[in-house]
């Protein structure tokens, strides 16, 4: 079985909350045009089915830490530099993101938060601002390592919170295969998120007309796809636990993959001067195309388990649920057999699904947005303001291009999250102009 534990039942059925909580699901190098989105069965029918699909998210900058501080920080990376001769987290400044980020500003604004999995590469080991109050929890790392054991496998965590109701080490959590969950990093990340929700549901309800309790903001962040792509042992290839459509699996082969010399000619040097991808290095393509399927299929199960969790404790009428990736991948396209860092699109467009109050099951956010578009609409919807107080983040809200129509009005929504749209002027929701498809995939 798989080491994603079920929900218990609920049976108090709470009132709808003055402001909504948020679950964020962010994976690691997951992209939307190459098949990273065919393993999310669970996902699909929880969030993007039950909500909205995104036509067009991008992100600004397809490598780890630089697009993860524009998402936490709703800035675009040039505000967030530093030299790297002062350190950094790849030409990221933490001194300009811990104290402003999304996390800062809910937890200011009374959430508790809990963070499960990869932060910024250079991860803090003592939690950053907004992981300060009682119920929080700081579960994180940088990533872990790219081989095995540390990957997914064996790997480290920095593991702090004062609350006596969740088993936090309050030190460092190290994972073992012969451990809790099988060492297995996702297992072990929805496992812990599962164990958090279940603890905060079980905090004493206020009584009549008492202050309510604090929201949260729940993110999960997992390895997954990143390399060194390894599966968990039950979905591993040894144990048959794969799926046929998994092991069936090939890369795409659409016009970018493996692109003539002529077709590069007119790219950049790096581009026009990659050799031909040879039967040998597509046949590795396609097998580590498999592997990211089979990491990816643990994430759907974390997500399935924090669904039903949120299922049984009546939370999804007050919960935004939300699932992206940090930057897409690379699987041939250009002759670049791996990777990212460049902005075609199979780098920059990510996939972003959201459920929540007053989004309409099966429907889809058509304006192009980005990854600094994420904070200000979070904190919009939660009636939360940026930090510092009165800064205008370059982001935008979308919200009201996700949520129908009438929902400023919709007594199903949150009272914040009504007050938010009804402040929005539908004319000024985006400052910049976007693209839908700034970068053709076959040129350059």
């Amino acid at each position: 079985p798989r080491p994603i534990h079920g929900a218990a039942p609920r049976a108090m059925v709470p009132t709808l909350p003055v402001r909504p909580n948020f679950v964020l699901f962010l994976t690691d190098d997951q992209d939307l045009l190459l098949g990273g989105w065919t393993p999310m069965r669970q996902a699909q029918v929880q969030v993007a089915e039950a909500g909205a699909s995104a036509s067009h998210w991008f992100v600004h900058t397809p490598v780890c830490c630089p697009s993860r501080v524009q998402l936490l920080t709703g800035r675009y990376f040039h505000n967030l530099r530093v030299d790297p001769a002062h350190g950094g987290c790849m030409h990221a400044d933490p001194a300009r993101v811990h104290p402003v980020s999304l996390a800062a500003a809910l937890g200011a604004a009374g959430y508790t938060v809990g963070w499960f999995g990869k932060h910024m590469n250079a991860c803090p080991a003592l939690p950053p601002a907004g992981f300060g109050c009682a119920t929080c929890w700081w579960f994180a790392n940088g990533g872990g390592e790219d081989v095995e054991p540390g990957g997914y496998l064996n790997a480290s965590f920095h593991d702090r919170s004062a609350w006596a109701e969740v088993p936090s080490a309050n030190g460092t959590y190290v994972a073992s295969t012969g451990g809790e969950f099988g060492g297995y990093t996702t297992a072990i990340l929805g496992n812990k998120s599962v164990a958090w929700l279940r603890a905060l549901g079980r905090r004493p309800r206020p009584g009549p007309g008492g202050e309510e309790l604090p929201p949260f903001w729940l993110t999960v962040a997992p390895k997954a796809p990143h390399a060194p792509f390894t599966p968990a042992p039950w979905y591993d290839t040894a144990g048959g636990g794969s799926p046929a459509w998994v092991q069936a699996g090939r890369a795409p082969r659409g016009p970018p993959f493996n692109a003539s010399a002529q077709a590069l000619a007119d790219f950049h040097p790096l581009i026009a001067e990659q050799a031909a991808i040879s039967t040998q290095c597509a046949a590795q393509i396609d097998e580590t195309y498999r592997a990211r399927l089979r990491t990816l299929l643990s994430v759907d199960d974390a997500v399935g388990a924090v669904a039903r969790e949120l299922d049984a404790q009546h939370l999804w009428p007050s919960t935004f649920f939300i699932l992206t990736s940090d930057h897409g991948y690379n699987l041939g396209q250009h002759r670049l057999p791996f990777g990212k860092h460049n902005v075609y699109e199979h780098d920059v467009r990510v996939p972003f699904v959201i459920r929540g109050p007053g989004i309409l099951p099966g429907s889809r956010l058509a304006v192009p947005a980005t990854h600094v578009d994420l904070a200000p609409t979070l904190l919009g919807l939660a009636g939360a303001a940026p930090l510092p107080l009165g800064t205008i983040l370059d982001g935008r809200s979308v919200a009201a291009h996700l949520l129908h129509p009438s929902a400023h009005a919709d007594p199903a929504v949150p009272l914040a999250t009504r007050r938010h749209l009804l402040s929005l002027n539908p004319h000024a929701t985006h400052r910049h102009q976007f693209t839908p498809n700034p970068v053709a995939t076959h040129r350059h």
